[in-house]
């Protein structure tokens, strides 16, 4: 019986080690870069969301109040002067019936008459962080960026109705790509005055003229 020598297990050699920790501390600097995109890219599309419910609500309240809601998009600097992009609505208070008219003694309160609006804005809703409206557009390729201070501005009637069919472009300014691969267009439909959201680039839907529903 011829006998067979057994030869302890083979260990890594310090080359090899070497080569398995450099593609370890590759792959961990990686890490934080994707976790940085994916952060990003979540406001972005957060962002894209929360415009497309504030639309259908200022759509939704309108028809609710029976009067017109107006929103504004826009570009403001705070009280410490840094600059944000978010939204805000102008609704009116305005009397419905006469007995909104009635003043606590039971008297008519004759300043105020049904025809009378008394407009409302509210306070500045944020958008994310790192967030910003890159440009509206009204038709076309026409697109035009927010001015510090002069918002964009839309009405929503009580019919259900949009004044005009409008595209915003939501940008995540701290994503190093493309600028159309960071950039989300939020899209309302002249027509039916629903938003939808669209990754990249997008036009408004063109307005159809009244002789092209006629047959």
């Amino acid at each position: 019986m011829t006998s067979r020598r057994r030869h302890p297990p083979r260990g890594f050699t310090l080359i090899e080690l070497m080569v398995v920790v450099t593609i370890l501390m590759g792959v961990l600097a990686l890490v934080p870069m994707n976790l940085y995109r994916w952060g990003a890219r979540s406001r972005l599309e957060n962002g894209a969301n929360t415009l497309v419910a504030v639309i259908s609500a200022s759509r939704s309240q309108a028809i609710l109040d029976g009067y017109p809601v107006r929103l504004e998009l826009g570009k403001y600097r705070n009280e410490d002067g840094e600059t944000h992009y978010g939204h805000r609505w102008i609704v009116t208070n305005m009397p419905k019936q006469s007995s909104d008219l009635i003043m606590a003694d039971g008297e008519a309160d004759e300043q105020r008459r049904p025809q009378d609006r008394e407009w409302v804005t509210t306070y500045w809703k944020d958008l994310p962080q790192g967030i910003i409206l890159s440009g509206v557009s009204e038709r076309g390729d026409t697109w035009k960026e927010l001015a510090d201070d002069r918002p964009y501005s839309v009405e929503f009637g009580p019919d259900g109705g949009v004044e005009r069919g409008f595209a915003v472009r939501l940008e995540a300014e701290d994503l190093e790509i493309d600028k159309e691969d960071r950039t989300i267009t939020v899209v309302v439909n002249p027509l039916t005055a629903e938003a939808a959201s669209y990754d990249g680039y997008r036009e408004v839907p063109k307005q159809r003229e009244e002789h092209e529903f006629q047959k």
